[in-house]
């Protein structure tokens, strides 16, 4: 048995794969998967009749953070300025295509917040639902992890969910772009340090980009777990890691095995950004991580169990 932790459905904005549910599924019973977290792409891109919709898109052109929903008929685009609950459609399309999803492989839905645009009102509908977990993802949604107003953090800690949190990172002193201090500013420690202030469960993902402050923190919490995905895009990045270290050999060698669950990313396991075609040699790597028979059923299935169930 083996549980991906942490995969996407839909077409991203900003990427140029499209995550195919009946291609997942596909997938996922050629590698003898048996569970998987699902959640929504970042920057959820889709059709309403003959109008193409891209949810919420950043600006920080203007010298300050504006955000947008775009509609798109027939060549002209319509903005929406601050949009409420901008990930409400494409959370409630993807629920209901695992709903009616028959296949022996379990899905669980993984509802997409974005901390700044989503009212008070959704946040707590989202979490009455009693998710496995909910996804944040700093990078889409323009914010750092201090800019999370208090009472989205209280309430997530007070519901108990742990959120599926991407990491990310910048080791150059020059920062040219707004995605560039994106990176810098939604690296994991500081993550950690809010998680730590309120008391919130999370799975860490990319590898916690090699910070060995964060992995330190990690090993030493019952809080944390960390995905390895999508391992080859990520070495091909190495402005995005912390450590000039082999990437999953540092990662065997910083956590302890319980620290450590395996996920694909789908469809982000590429070799290189912006490539246009996916790459699935991801298991074989992630077994050759531990020869211990045991710690690789851990790595591949029973840790995750145990964080998202709650054991």
């Amino acid at each position: 048995m083996i549980y991906d932790a942490h995969s996407h459905i839909g077409l991203d904005s900003f990427h140029p794969i499209a995550g195919s549910l009946a291609e997942f599924i596909e997938r996922c019973l050629a590698f003898d998967i048996t569970r998987a977290n699902l959640m929504t792409v970042p920057s959820p891109e889709y059709w309403q009749g003959d109008t193409k919709i891209n949810s919420v898109h950043w600006d920080f052109s203007s010298g300050k953070r504006e955000y947008n929903r775009l509609e798109t008929r027939n060549g002209e685009v319509t903005k929406i300025p601050y949009p409420s609950n901008p990930y409400a459609e494409s959370n409630k399309m993807l629920r209901e295509q695992i709903r009616k999803e028959r296949s022996a492989v379990t899905l669980d839905f993984v509802p997409l917040l974005h901390p700044i645009l989503d009212t008070d009102g959704h946040i707590e509908e989202v979490l009455a639902n009693d998710p496995v977990a909910v996804k944040i993802h700093g990078i889409a949604c323009g914010i750092s992890p201090e800019e999370v107003p208090a009472n989205v953090y209280g309430a997530i800690a007070e519901s108990q969910t742990p959120v599926v949190v991407h990491t990310d990172y910048w080791n150059s002193e020059i920062v040219s772009s707004p995605i560039q201090e994106l990176n810098r500013i939604n690296a994991p420690l500081r993550w950690l340090e809010q998680f730590e202030k309120y008391g919130i469960r999370s799975f860490i993902t990319h590898g916690a980009r090699l910070c060995s402050d964060s992995l330190s923190l990690i090993n030493n919490s019952d809080n944390y777990l960390v995905g390895i995905a999508p391992d080859v895009l990520i070495e091909s990045e190495p402005e995005r890691l912390a450590q000039d270290k082999s990437y999953l050999a540092c990662l065997k060698e910083s956590l302890h095995p319980s620290k450590l669950a395996f996920d694909i990313d789908y469809p982000w396991n590429t070799t290189e950004c912006h490539a246009t075609s996916l790459e699935w040699g991801f298991l074989d790597r992630a077994i050759k991580i531990y020869a211990d028979e045991q710690l690789t059923r851990d790595l591949l299935y029973r840790n995750a169990s145990q964080f998202f169930d709650r054991i």
